[in-house]
């Protein structure tokens, strides 16, 4: 009978679909044969639902309590941030706070919570099947020290992350500054990847953070200040326009080399603020002009000849010699009646047949 158990719940745990539709069916024989929980995309997603949707007995009977109970929880929970489409399950029942709790009690390892939401994140998704790990991180609320320990995550997900999780990863570098746990040359790396974007807001955020750096640290300005170029060529102006104020503000910090490589970076810039880092820096290279477009026609088609004498019969579809009739704008073409038929006779006048 055991042999039975194990192979059906085999054949149930194989099948994603059928796994998670008989999510029950397929716990009770991993009971009965005293196994392993299949670790199926399937069975996760239904392990997430059939927990989430008892009835409760009582105030006391959260999910909480369930999940510190579930003899499943300790296998299943890492397959969490693996299972394709858990992320939007999760968050659709709500287990951010519920997982964190557990964090907090010891049941479950809190680095491997904090890790596996960043691995998600920089795997990419959905927003959908993202944001419950979002939402994971901000219950976690991890300190400074475990934010210093992912430094470089944070850079990944500023520079490449979809916007909202951008702003994440920005803020959190923010925070690391402000803490003194971020070194310049990690903020330099970070703002690279954020002045490449093309969201206003974050550029500009980025810039505003590289001002206050710079102006905390001046021994930073070498390693910050040629970052600030990156935004020369962003297509809004305003961002042109804040980022060579910007170094116009520390310019004289750095050495020869760092200016002459602003100056070159400034041909970026639109030509009314080229004109301004040429009088603020000199030596900026002029962009050529483009050349006025001139677009090319084909050669008008040549007019369509008459027949040439001794070309009689019609030898085309629309008249003789292949020519089709001529039709004047504005004038219907006259239809010239067919020989042996008799041409339909003109209706009566008002003073009757003439």
């Amino acid at each position: 009978m055991t042999t039975e158990i194990t192979r059906l719940h085999g054949r149930l745990a194989d099948r994603p679909s059928r796994a998670e539709e008989l999510f029950p069916l397929v716990a009770e024989l991993t009971r009965l044969s005293g196994g392993p929980p299949p670790i199926s995309d399937g069975f996760v997603r239904g392990w997430v639902r059939g927990r989430s949707s008892v009835r409760r007995r009582d105030a006391r009977d959260t999910l909480t309590a369930r999940l510190r109970l579930d003899p499943f929880l300790t296998a299943l929970v890492p397959r969490l941030f693996e299972a394709q489409d858990a992320g939007a399950v999760l968050a659709q029942f709500g287990w951010s706070e519920p997982l964190a709790a557990l964090a907090g009690e010891g049941v479950l390892d809190r680095a491997a919570l904090l890790d596996g939401a960043v691995a998600r994140l920089l795997r990419g998704d959905r927003p959908g099947n993202l944001r419950f790990f979002r939402d994971l991180l901000t219950a976690l609320a991890p300190g400074d020290d475990e934010l210093a320990a992912r430094e470089r995550d944070w850079v990944r997900l500023a520079a490449d992350a979809p916007t909202a999780m951008a702003d994440d990863a920005q803020r959190t570098l923010r925070r690391l500054w402000e803490a003194r746990r971020l070194a310049a040359e990690s903020l330099a790396e970070a703002s690279r990847g954020v002045l490449f974007r093309s969201e206003r807001r974050l550029v500009c955020a980025q810039l505003v953070l590289l001002g206050k750096a710079m102006s905390r640290d001046p021994k930073a300005v070498s390693v910050l200040l040629p970052v600030t170029t990156e935004a020369f060529g962003h297509p809004d102006a305003e961002v042109q326009e804040r980022a060579l104020g910007l170094a116009a503000r520390h310019w004289r910090k750095t050495d020869p080399a760092a200016r002459s490589e602003m100056a070159s970076a400034a041909a970026l810039l639109g030509p009314s603020l080229r004109r301004r880092a040429a009088e603020q820096f000199g030596g900026v290279a002029e962009v050529p002009e483009e050349e006025p477009h001139e677009e090319l026609l084909p050669p008008a088609p040549e007019p369509a000849r008459g027949p040439r004498a001794g070309d009689g019969g019609r030898t085309g579809r629309g008249g003789r010699g292949g020519v089709e009739p001529r039709l004047d704008a504005g004038r219907r073409p006259r239809v010239r009646a067919r020989a042996g038929r008799p041409r339909p006779a003109r209706p009566p006048g008002p003073g009757g047949a003439g």
